[in-house]
């Protein structure tokens, strides 16, 4: 059993779409899925996220001409804790239609789908009398990292407790961080890898901007990810380089082919530039061992779970 958190640097990043990728192909492998959005605003009675996700699960197995992998979904678009017709954040939804939205219920929901048993679905679409539990639970949070769930909440303490409660449960737990080329990202991005307990993929949504037309826009989409792939590299280089002190001489014997050889040299060239180094150690870490990976369309692999 697993739980994927989906979360977003900012909103309209692409996270439904991203989790709408992850769903078709984790279906299309046949893992039992379900997905949970914790509070859907701009919606009457179900959320629009979690039935545009069904919708590109469904395109990407029809595409493979594997319908019948749909029947690996298990859930349904009204599995959200809250849902308001107010198109605006969670909290100033809830304010507007005079609710409350609490954590604990959240809480309560999330434990519930993860060890629920859901109704299977035969070939015909019928629901049968056979009920199994799930393979992962996909979470899609609303809008960035530190986006206010309620008054007092934002989206890194879900995140941390939805985590706590995974452990409590021992359910594995990976955290997906989207992000995409657009001005201003980078910084964004920074302060969410600095931020999370965790970040297994960065996702870099490069579909967001890959069609715009201005020359600028498409030099800071490509940049961007090299900024961060390059960001990457120094990370692991410096952890390369302090679980092994060596000395100079050491250093020479080593084959140039050699991964500790190489992080040396790179660490070496960039402290020549600057003695300072990434001296932020949770960014450092998440940068270290997270998988990043280029986002171009539903077929790009997001996930090596099966």
């Amino acid at each position: 059993m697993k739980a994927i958190i989906v979360c977003g640097i900012d909103t309209d990043i692409g996270k439904t779409y991203v989790s709408g990728s992850l769903l078709g192909q984790l279906i299309y492998n046949n893992v039992k899925v379900a997905s949970y959005k914790p509070v859907q605003t701009g919606c009457e009675s179900s959320s629009i996220d979690l039935e545009q996700q069904l919708a590109l699960a469904t395109e990407y197995c029809q595409a493979r001409n594997s319908p019948k992998s749909l029947n690996n979904y298990l859930g349904n678009s009204k599995m959200c804790s809250y849902i308001f017709k107010t198109p605006a954040s969670p909290h100033l939804a809830a304010r507007e239609e005079q609710q409350d939205i609490k954590v604990a219920k959240i809480l309560e929901d999330f434990e519930q789908y993860l060890n629920q048993h859901y109704a299977q679905v035969n070939l015909k679409n019928l629901i049968t009398e056979t009920y199994t539990k799930l393979d992962v639970l996909l979470v899609e949070l609303a809008g960035g990292v530190l986006s206010p769930v309620n008054d007092l909440i934002n989206n890194l303490d879900l995140i941390n407790l939805f985590i706590a409660k995974c452990k409590e449960k021992e359910v594995e737990v990976e955290v997906v961080l989207v992000t995409a080329g657009k001005l201003g990202s980078i910084s964004h991005t920074l302060a969410a890898l600095s931020l999370l307990p965790q970040v297994d993929k960065l996702v870099y949504n490069y579909s967001l901007f890959a069609h715009n037309k201005q020359e600028l826009d498409q030099q800071i989409n490509e940049d961007n990810l090299n900024f961060y792939l390059n960001l990457q590299q120094v990370a692991r280089s410096q952890k390369i380089v302090a679980d092994n002190p060596l000395t100079l001489e050491q250093i020479k014997e080593l084959e140039e082919t050699d991964a500790v050889k190489q992080a040396y040299n790179l660490v070496t060239t960039y402290s020549l530039k600057d003695k300072y180094l990434i001296t932020n150690t949770q960014l450092r870490k998440n940068l270290e061992l997270s998988e990043i990976k280029k986002f171009l369309n539903l077929n790009s692999l997001l996930t090596n779970f099966f």
